[in-house]
């Protein structure tokens, strides 16, 4: 079955002590099949530039890669579910 979904608008937030969205990957992905790999490569250039902090529970880093798997995991389980299919892994 061919997936025909493609990314028309939204806007993917990254959660922090404020909401953050990440214009950057709706602009990289409008118009998209939202292959996995785009997705990743998008959100990844995203998470980068996030300012977070180190505290007693997570270090800045481990919190940019945890954001940047959740907001690629909402992107594909969105797709997927929009497609009749299967949430990402």
């Amino acid at each position: 079955m061919k997936n025909d979904f493609t990314h028309r608008h939204r806007h993917e937030t990254i959660h922090a002590r404020t909401p953050v969205r990440l214009d950057r990957v709706s602009a990289a992905l409008l118009g998209s099949r939202l292959e996995e790999a785009a997705v990743g490569a998008a959100v990844a250039a995203a998470a980068e530039g996030l300012e977070t902090v180190d505290d007693l529970h997570a270090s800045a880093a481990y919190r940019r890669r945890v954001a940047a798997t959740l907001a690629r995991r909402a992107i594909l389980d969105a797709r997927d579910e929009a497609a009749g299919g299967r949430h990402a892994r």
